[in-house]
């Protein structure tokens, strides 16, 4: 096997990167429904900090809330915001902006 995309390829993708948090709430979303799926009963969820402010993690942590999810913020790395989202007694519906 082979690798079928160039470090240029990679590096151009990476400079002309950006994300919603939209695109966020879509993945988010997603995740909560695959892993549900899978029997879990909540996720580990991060955000680009080159992407989203402070400000909008808690944004979504309070529309997760609302949404009747239990959610918390978690560690915070250089690179990245981290968020859990669990389900272990609430009633989940779509998570929305």
């Amino acid at each position: 096997m082979s690798f079928t995309f160039s470090p240029e390829q990679a590096r151009a993708n990476a400079d002309a990167a950006q994300y919603t948090l939209a695109q966020y709430y879509a993945d988010l979303n997603y995740a909560i429904e695959v892993n549900s799926q899978l029997g879990l009963r909540e996720i580990t969820f991060g955000f680009k900090r080159m992407f989203v402010s402070e400000t909008q993690v808690d944004q979504v942590i309070s529309a997760a809330r609302a949404a009747r999810f239990e959610a918390e913020r978690l560690t915070t790395s250089e690179s990245d915001y981290f968020i859990r989202i669990g389900w272990q007694n609430a009633h989940p519906v779509a998570i929305s902006a």
